[in-house]
Order: C-alpha cells, then structure tokens, then sequence
C-alpha cells in the first residue's frame, strides 16, 4: 500500500538445486517457490524473484567472512544469503527485509503452555496441546511426561528420562559438535558451557522462562553486517522493531497456543492475508538440498580432514573419524532423522569452517 503508483515490490526467495530428491524431515517443506508464486498472484505488486544459489557452496568468499565479521561461528549454513542478496544488489535494491525474529515474536510456538497450563489447572487446554501433537511423539502419557513432567527435572535427570524414553539415540547437540569429546573435557570447553547457563534444552516452564532461554544467546548481528559490506545491500528485520518485539514479549502463552493450536497469534494474523493452505504449512528447510551440495564434495573434503587429522593440534580438537565416516557411509538419499543426518548436514561444514578460521587468524595458507 506505501508503494509509488506503477512500481513493484521485488521479493527473493531461496530453493533447492535441480536434483534435490525431495526428501525432507516430518513437519519441514524443502521447495517454498509454488507457495511463493501463489502469494505473489494474490498481490499483483509483488515481482518474486529466485535463487537456488548455484555456485554458492558451503565455504564461499569465507576468508572474506572471516575478515568481516571475526568469527566462523555460524558461517557454514548462512551460504544461502550469498544468493539472496547477490539477486537483491544486481535488482538495485538498497535493503532486503528478513523476518527472523518472527518465531521469537508474534510468531511464538507457545510452548510454555504445555506447562502452564497444568500448573493453573487449564486441564482442557493441556489436553488438547497434547492431543493434537504429531503422532510420531507417542501416547498421550508419553507426551504428558516429555513435554510437561520433564520440565522440572534437572539436567542431570532429564539426560537419564531421555536416554531412557529414547536408547540408543545421542544427544543431538553432540551429534552437531565436531569437536571430540576428550577435547571438550581436557581443554575446559564443557565447563565453560556449563557455567555459561547455556540451555541443553528449550523447554519452558512459563513466558518469563522462555524468554530467558530464547534471548542474547545468538551472533546473527555479526553475520548480517559481513554480508552487507559485502554486497552493499542493507539487512532490515521489522519483526526486530523494538516496541513490537515488547508488545510480543509481554503476551500472555494463551495467545501462542490456544485449543491445541500452536503459533496460534501467527495463524490468526495470517487468515485473510495468505493463501489457507499457506496458514497451517511446515516449516520451510533452507538447507533442503545438503545431501546434494555436500555430496559432490565429499571426495575433497575426506581429503581435508585428513590433512586435518595429520595436524598435531587440529586433530586432537575435532572428532575426525566420526566425521570422516559420515562422508564415507554416504546414504543414496537425503537422510531425514537428523540423528544420522546432522554430523554431515551441520557438524562437518562447521569443523572445515573452524579450522579455515584458524589458518585464517594464523596466516597460514591452507584453504
């Protein structure tokens, strides 16, 4: 509506390379371009542009990054804005809107209330947050306990109840690290995240508790302004604006999971605005097509991390022969349970991306 008459709003969304099998985890959606199209057919004003981000790897312009923004932290899933903001700059865009903040604003899954709700004895909205989760999380006893009981343990028990409720299965956030657990301990990495109150979890006890885990715990900011010098395209989240992420702040959990319906202030909002079958759609996946792009790759980087392992220091820091057999048991699709995905998915683009980093700060010429 604040447009100029006879002027568009151009819009750039990622999706996956041609070759992509499609295969994603359970409430996830890889290809977002159809729905994009159906919006930008409901506001004519909306010339919606592409990118699969062809020839945007996992580590490019990283030494660049690395001098930008001063950290590697994070940098090895954010190749995806190389095509966004590369399509934005050649259009002659001087600012690309993003809504990350969303989730944490208006956007909120609300899962406080699974708490809550038993604490004021809201038995009819418990029962139904319950109810209406994915069957994949078990009878309506197993919910209770996971996502409300489990709450009040401490961490020590709750890593028993899940070892427990789930054998067999790793914790996913050592899947993710690829650095090696004797490494962790000896170089005092685990105690300072112990005593950093970093959660292993995000499971709220009330809004107050969400917010404290949700917030001040991220580098984002870091990121955005690298990628801005680099392709002199501003980055904006109006979702960020700060008397609006107070508003949502200061929201009560009933306007986040009402009737079993979580994001259920998003899903209102949404109503009238978008497409119905866009109201209730998975959420999208930005890195869909891993198992492609790192795929064709693997030969280089087993290569790397062998150079990796032969370094004294370096190859007592990482796990490499935990991720060098993730490269090497190659599944012939994208592997779905993050269980088995995640150490090729995340772990090993952040392990070449720490030690780049290093070489980098070092001046040593090796990648």
């Amino acid at each position: 509506a604040a447009l100029p008459p006879n002027h568009m709003l151009p819009t750039f969304t990622i999706h996956p390379e041609p070759g992509f099998d499609g295969f994603v985890p359970r409430r996830r959606m890889g290809e977002e371009r159809p729905m994009v199209e159906r919006l930008a057919r409901r506001y004519a004003r909306l010339d919606p542009h592409f990118t699969c981000n062809s020839g945007y790897e996992h580590d490019h312009r990283c030494r660049e990054l690395f001098h930008l923004t001063g950290t590697p932290s994070g940098l090895s899933t954010m190749y995806v804005f190389h095509g966004l903001l590369s399509e934005a700059s050649k259009m002659g865009c001087d600012v690309l809107l993003l809504a990350e903040w969303g989730n944490l604003t208006f956007s909120d899954r609300g899962e406080a209330g699974f708490v809550e709700y038993f604490l004021d004895g809201s038995w009819r909205q418990l029962w139904l947050a319950l109810s209406r989760l994915p069957r994949q999380e078990g009878a309506i006893f197993r919910r209770f306990l996971v996502r409300t009981i489990a709450a009040f343990l401490p961490e020590s028990s709750w890593r028993l109840l899940r070892r427990m409720m789930r054998p067999g299965r790793a914790n996913l956030a050592d899947v993710v690290r690829p650095l090696a657990a004797d490494y962790r301990r000896a170089s005092g990495a685990e105690s300072r995240l112990r005593a950093s109150g970093l959660p292993e979890r995000y499971q709220p006890r009330s809004r107050r508790h969400s917010r404290a885990l949700l917030f001040g715990n991220g580098n984002t900011a870091e990121i955005h302004q690298g990628f801005e010098q680099m392709y002199g395209v501003a980055l904006r989240d109006p979702t960020a604006y700060r008397p609006f992420v107070e508003y949502c702040l200061s929201l009560p959990t009933k306007m986040f999971m009402r009737d079993g319906q979580m994001r259920w202030l998003a899903v209102q909002m949404a109503r009238g605005m978008i497409p119905d079958e866009q109201v209730n759609a998975p959420n999208g996946w930005w890195d869909a097509d891993w198992h492609l792009r790192i795929g064709r790759r693997r030969t280089e980087w087993i290569a790397e991390l062998d150079r990796m392992e032969r370094d004294e220091r370096i190859g007592r820091m990482l796990d490499i022969p935990r991720l060098r057999a993730a490269l090497e048991d190659w599944p012939d699709q994208t592997e779905v349970d993050p269980q088995r995905a995640f150490a090729a998915q995340l772990a090993i683009p952040a392990a070449l991306s720490a030690t780049r980093f290093i070489n980098y700060v070092e001046g040593r010429n090796e990648h």
